[in-house]
């Protein structure tokens, strides 16, 4: 797992303490850099020096994307499409689309909704590819086949 990490601090410097990259990594995270600020207020001081530590940790790179997997593949009748990361978006479109650029297929996504069903019965036997937007920009793609 790689993450970036933001740090909310008023440090004794700019550098991070050993004791502090040791026990991220000791999670399994790699720590691959992070922010400093000044707190505004600096009123609880710990005994080794940090004052107000904050520390918050975000995977920027995948939540920006809706990871989407379709199963069964292939399909008969039905398809479900599991969705990753719809909490972190708004104003998200479900679209499939068939070999030849047509769309068959368009539904809202709920902000928070991790799954969706389209009935594939009357569709043509191919390959299709679902894709996910969240505000008109594309944040997920997926191919599925349908028999």
């Amino acid at each position: 797992m790689s993450i970036d990490i933001v740090i909310i601090a008023s440090l004794l410097g700019n550098e991070i303490p050993d004791c502090f990259v040791e026990l991220i990594e000791g999670y399994g995270v790699t720590f691959r850099g992070c922010i400093f600020a000044t707190l505004a207020q600096q009123t609880n001081r710990s005994s080794n020096g940090l004052t107000g530590l904050q520390i918050l940790c975000y995977d920027y790179a995948s939540s920006k994307t809706i990871p989407i997997k379709a199963f069964p593949n292939p399909a008969k009748d039905k398809i479900t499409f599991a969705l990753e990361n719809t909490d972190k978006h708004k104003n998200i479109q479900l679209q499939c689309y068939d070999i030849f650029g047509r769309q068959v297929h368009e539904q809202k996504i709920y902000t928070g909704q991790l799954e969706a069903e389209a009935d594939v019965s009357a569709w043509m036997s191919g390959m299709y590819v679902a894709v996910v937007k969240s505000k008109g920009k594309i944040v997920g793609k997926g191919k599925f086949v349908v028999e």
